[in-house]
């Protein structure tokens, strides 16, 4: 489970989601070694939208898009848990 927040149409989204990241396929070699792409997978538990309920927004004409900003920020969120910590490396002796 994750915490996001995000600006969508100059509002502050939070939301709660689970989210699995995509992995990419294999299109090269000998076709039994072949696979497609993995999407990435985002479930929203939970959406505020300045302060309030907001899951509505999801069903509406716009639910797409905010789809795809939620996922967004979740795979950067992902993203910079992936990142290596360079100033605990330094002070780990690591560097």
């Amino acid at each position: 489970m994750m915490e996001l927040s995000a600006c969508w149409r100059g509002q502050l989204l939070e939301a709660l989601v689970e989210y699995t990241p995509g992995a990419p396929g294999r299109t090269w070699g000998p076709a039994d070694l072949c696979y497609p792409d993995e999407p990435a997978e985002l479930e929203v538990l939970a959406l505020t939208c300045d302060g309030e309920c907001a899951l509505r927004l999801l069903r509406g004409p716009r639910g797409r898009e905010l789809l795809a900003v939620l996922e967004s920020a979740a795979a950067d969120q992902v993203e910079r848990l992936r990142e290596p910590d360079e100033a605990w490396d330094s002070v780990a002796g690591w560097s």
